[in-house]
């Protein structure tokens, strides 16, 4: 067993409703973010702008919104709110999945 492996183990182990089920279920949310995501972004950002201007300026505020989750995190590793937002914060950063040895997954590395 490799130390990815067993960092991943280590970290499932304090984590309860890990599983496949779970798996599937955050993948599926994730999913349907980036699809409303998207469509609201090609509704109002794309369609409801007569100029560009407009857009360029809405691009900026998306870019601004989005730096905000990587404050919010910073955050919570830092300690400023809960102990275990910032546990499960580390968790979160430290987190690495094992990759399999074959063509596919060397592409996608």
């Amino acid at each position: 067993m490799s130390l990815c492996q067993l960092k991943f183990k280590s970290i499932t182990s304090s984590i309860i409703l890990v599983g496949k089920q779970s798996f599937f279920v955050a993948h599926a949310a994730r999913f349907a973010d980036g699809s409303i995501f998207l469509f609201i972004n090609i509704c109002v950002m794309l369609l409801g702008v007569n100029d560009v201007l407009g857009i360029f300026l809405n691009f900026a505020a998306l870019m601004f919104l989005q730096t905000v989750d990587n404050i919010a995190l910073q955050v919570c590793l830092d300690g400023y709110w809960t102990r275990s937002l910032q546990t499960i914060a580390k968790d979160v950063v430290e987190m690495k999945f094992p990759y399999r040895h074959s063509n596919v997954h060397y592409c996608m590395q």
